[in-house]
């Protein structure tokens, strides 16, 4: 009886955690993308066409949004091209570059 106890309570945790609700919501990772185009000055030609939730992995990667533009231009590193942003979970971000 106490091993499906333990093995209940383990399921239990395991699903709150993986469906737990992110700190920055998807509405606030939009308006960090958005608010990074307009500073730059990209609204009026490039737009969000892609958010996805990246759950913390096993190897370390922590959680964050993963949100994608409408096109890629150069980036500041010679040979690369930029293609959204990474959103972390306490409000900052990185720009995506290839």
């Amino acid at each position: 009886m106490k091993r499906l106890f333990f093995l209940f309570a383990a399921i239990t945790l395991f699903a709150s955690a993986a469906f737990a609700k992110p700190p920055v919501s998807a509405a606030d990772a939009a308006a960090i993308a958005q608010n990074d185009l307009v500073i730059r000055q990209l609204d009026g030609r490039v737009y969000i066409t892609e958010m996805v939730l990246k759950k913390k992995t096993i190897s370390g990667q922590p959680e964050h949004w993963e949100i994608f533009w409408s096109e890629r231009w150069d980036a500041k590193m010679k040979g690369k091209k930029e293609f959204g942003l990474k959103v972390m979970m306490d409000g900052s971000y990185q720009r995506l570059v290839r």
